[in-house]
């Protein structure tokens, strides 16, 4: 547990046990660090949950050989960085929460491989910029909440081609323009759409 606190590159034992779909590490306030090697043993893991920890950041060989997960739960860390390649074989996520964190940034080709993916949390966190190319590949999405970022300006057409989309929250933060909201090309990609929340911020008309 000791090391488990202060050595990033703690793993545990590699002995399979495939019997195991759950794994639960939350409210451990002492886990900083993801341990390394829980895809190796436990292969058919589909929930792994480490909310309400103390975790500072997040990378590939954390999460490798998940290739089964299903739920991803992060809330409530202290995440600052998510390296690029992280998720990158986490090819059946379907939910992830990165909600209550320290992120500021989140890079274009983080998300590339979530094609499954269709319910998004990164509310509470810092992130000020969203390009285009943030989301692009994330087709099976449904669900998006960035609400209570620092968010000044952000392009509709982020979400274009996001047909599944249901529910998208912006709310609490700083946007003064959204171009191209209204464009047609959007309207046909919003068709599913139900709520589109934007208050609090500080648009004009």
């Amino acid at each position: 547990k000791d090391k488990a606190i202060s050595d990033e590159n703690f793993g545990v034992k590699s002995t399979y046990d495939k019997t195991v779909e759950g794994f639960y590490l939350k409210n451990n306030k002492n886990i900083k660090f993801l341990p390394i090697g829980t895809g190796a043993r436990f292969p058919n893991l589909k929930k792994f949950h480490a909310e309400s920890c103390a975790i500072q950041r997040v990378s590939f060989t954390n999460l490798m050989r998940m290739s089964k997960l299903e739920e991803l739960n992060l809330g409530f860390n202290q995440i600052r960085l998510i390296e690029e390649k992280s998720f990158l074989s986490l090819v059946e996520l379907k939910s992830l929460w990165l909600n209550n964190n320290l992120i500021t940034h989140i890079d274009e080709i983080t998300l590339n491989s979530l094609w499954k993916l269709t319910y998004l949390d990164l509310s509470f966190n810092r992130i000020s910029i969203i390009t285009v190319d943030t989301f692009e590949d994330l087709a099976e999405l449904q669900q998006l909440n960035l609400k209570l970022n620092q968010l000044k300006s952000i392009s509709s057409f982020t979400f274009v081609f996001k047909i599944n989309l249901h529910k998208l929250d912006l709310s609490f933060n700083e946007i003064e323009e959204i171009d191209g909201l209204f464009d047609r090309t959007l309207s046909k990609s919003w068709s599913k759409l139900t709520l589109l929340d934007l208050s609090d911020n500080k648009l004009t008309v």
